[in-house]
């Protein structure tokens, strides 16, 4: 079928394919300005305390392996199910044991874990956190996990999970993993307010096997887990953050969705002091907001050096008035209330510098681009900036590189050509930088269709114009037969 016939599939170019090309003529799908990549708004991903991620403890003498027996003590990983010593870790790193599999060799560091099943039985291992299930608070789990084809194959299943409950899950069979290789495997979990009773409880990690009844052994190998936290409340300052003494600080945040209805408003308090331990009669936290609807700010005053906490809490389930609302607790110990993970920042004399480059961004040769950073520093001394590319051939800072925004022109080199821009800024006592990225195409048609665009279906030379040159082509096979005249071999 020629490019010409758009419509009909009836294998000739004719005045229906005409008529349809002149449904778009004279547009135009080309970008006009370079634009900015869209990116979802995220929090700070923190990384999550978990003990012996790496299976590394105890150490293991090449193609050894220790049973139960090494996981137990606290929030340490221990045997939940199966039959005695049917688990523990190992040392693939054996010379010409060609039974250990992965070529011996462990994802990370030198052990793995493992925790096998027998025919028609579970097997599993599990870790209680120290960390806690939090409001509003997305969490990725991640790991190895083997597949030892000295092994049978059976289907395993990752869960993270608080308080004894499954929040979100993974299962498949071993034997999807090619043999003797480790896979990443992932396990993703959003606050869901189905969940709110469980907020405050232990997180938990479970791994375990089933074995389908039949002959042999089948076994998990996992290694190197990591599970990262990411609020959705977006907190400012974020968690952790330093700042300078001020008499009129912003705490910000995003709120959390009402239930059942997203669209519904929700009401929050604000707690704020110094001393987050409740339990502690002598502890220094106060609500500052009480029950104000849609509520996303406050103001405080940190003229005092030292670490502050706050906590949002949220009233999701609509107005406080009308659900039920215990002003006397002044605790805020309210059944109706979703309490909010405890923040701290730290008031210092001289805190980091923050720098954030900006948006990732596609243009085209030639084409500038105004590069917008954000540079937050409390510092009194003068900032000095530096920005750099890789690869830096073809790439113009104007009026130089050395001031926050300046606007960047970068000649294409390839298609795209992806430059990575580093902006670093320095207050005399602390820096920090970052990074962001331009592809840049030949032509601004192209950066269009590299950002996805659509072309018109008239748009037969696929210029990003409907024009003289698609009619041209359309003339130039105005009632040609592509069609089969006659039966023919396939080759």
């Amino acid at each position: 079928r020629e490019a010409t016939d758009l419509v009909g599939d009836d294998c000739i170019t004719n005045l229906p394919d005409f008529a349809e090309m002149r449904k778009t003529w004279t547009d135009h799908d080309a970008l006009t300005a370079p634009k900015a990549k869209e990116e979802p708004v995220q929090g700070i991903a923190k990384l999550i305390y978990i003990a012996n991620p790496g299976f590394e403890v105890p150490i293991m003498t090449d193609g050894d392996y220790s049973l139960t027996t090494v996981f137990d003590g606290l929030d340490n990983w221990l045997q939940i199910n199966g039959t005695v010593d049917d688990s523990g870790v190992w040392n693939p790193d054996a010379d010409g044991a060609v039974w250990y599999g992965y070529e011996g060799i462990a994802p990370e560091g030198e052990n793995v874990g493992f925790v096998s099943a027998y025919s028609g039985t579970e097997a599993a291992i599990k870790q209680t956190l120290t960390e806690t299930l939090a409001v509003f608070t997305n969490y990725t789990l991640s790991l190895q996990v083997g597949n030892n084809s000295y092994y049978e194959g059976g289907i395993y299943t990752i869960e993270l999970m608080a308080g004894g409950t499954s929040l979100a899950s993974f299962s498949e069979n071993t034997e999807n993993i090619a043999d003797d290789k480790f896979e990443t495997r992932t396990v993703e979990y959003t606050f869901d307010s189905a969940h709110a009773a469980l907020i405050g409880q232990p997180l938990e990690i479970q791994m375990s096997i089933t074995r389908t009844p039949g002959d042999g052994v089948a076994e998990l190998d996992v290694d190197d887990v990591t599970l990262y936290s990411e609020s959705g409340m977006i907190p400012s300052p974020a968690d952790g953050a330093s700042v300078a003494p001020a008499s009129d600080l912003e705490l910000s945040w995003t709120n959390m969705d009402a239930v059942p209805d997203a669209n519904d408003p929700v009401w929050v308090d604000v707690w704020f002091g110094t001393e987050p331990n409740k339990t502690d009669p002598g502890y220094d936290i106060t609500r500052i907001v009480d029950a104000v609807e849609d509520a996303i700010s406050a103001t405080v005053n940190v003229s005092t050096l030292g670490t502050y906490y706050w906590q949002v809490n949220s009233y999701i389930y609509g107005d406080p008035c009308v659900v039920g609302y215990d002003t006397g607790d002044p605790n805020g110990n309210d059944p109706n209330v979703v309490k909010g993970p405890m923040w701290e920042f730290h008031v210092v004399t001289d805190p980091p510098v923050s720098v954030k480059a900006g948006d990732d961004w596609v243009t085209w040769s030639g084409q500038a681009v105004q590069l917008d950073a954000t540079v937050d520093d409390d510092n009194p001394s003068a900032l000095t900036y530096a920005w750099s590319a890789d690869p830096a051939a073809g790439v113009v800072f104007d009026p130089n590189e050395f001031v926050e925004d300046p606007i960047v022109t970068i000649i294409a080199v390839g298609d795209p050509n992806v430059v990575t821009l580093t902006l670093s800024a320095d207050d005399g006592v602390n820096s920090d930088e970052d990074t962001m990225t331009i592809e840049v195409y030949d032509t601004a048609c192209l950066a269009a269709i590299g950002e996805g665009a659509e072309l018109d279906p008239g748009d037969i030379d696929q210029d990003c114009d409907t024009d003289l040159g698609d009619f041209a082509a359309i003339a130039e096979e105005w009632l040609v037969y592509t069609e089969l005249t006659e039966s023919v071999v396939k080759p």
